[in-house]
């Protein structure tokens, strides 16, 4: 599974922290005697509320979820059986008066994946004071430019990082991005 990971284009990193939830997961079902192959999504609330307990991020919980699906669609071909009592989100509500189709496309029923909801996070941005503050503190040009390319040009670290002189063209005041 992680060799196949690796061939599909994702890095390292991805693969070792899948080998990591996997792990995890292994871990937990050893300690609840149960096989991989009698699996069903109904067990893995206990999974859960093992993670909870020891208060992993939903995030997290909702990674490791998604590998274990994904592993064991690699494993049989095929989705994780449901089994009674599992609860998904509605992917859209349907009205008492509202016709099957209203003359638009059909809708693909879509299985929902078994998830933890994430709390919403509330970003604040820097006053300009800060801001101002922050920048006078950088004393290099290379971290200067670093900053200013991700600030007004939306760019992430790693396409910073990817980034070679001959992608650049002061004449044109143009760069290559990767």
């Amino acid at each position: 599974f992680l060799e196949s990971v690796l061939l599909g284009g994702l890095s390292i990193r991805t693969a070792a922290t899948y080998g990591y939830d996997l792990l995890h997961f292994f871990t937990w079902l050893d300690s609840q005697e149960i096989t991989f192959v009698d699996i069903k999504e109904a067990d893995l609330y206990g999974y859960i509320k093992l993670q909870r307990e020891k208060n992993a991020a939903p995030r997290s919980i909702n990674h490791r979820l998604s590998t274990v699906m994904q592993f064991y669609k690699y494993c049989f071909g095929k989705e994780m059986p449901g089994g009674i009592h599992v609860l998904r989100p509605v992917s859209f509500y349907k009205g008492q008066y509202v016709p099957n189709n209203m003359g638009i496309l059909p809708q693909k029923k879509v299985k929902k994946k078994l998830r933890v909801k994430l709390t919403k996070k509330l970003i604040v941005p820097l006053e300009t004071e800060e801001v101002k503050k922050y920048l006078k503190g950088i004393r290099k040009y290379r971290d200067l430019s670093i900053v200013y390319l991700m600030l007004h040009c939306g760019l992430r670290s790693i396409e910073i990082l990817n980034l070679k002189t001959t992608d650049i063209s002061y004449l044109r005041r143009e760069m290559v991005i990767r």
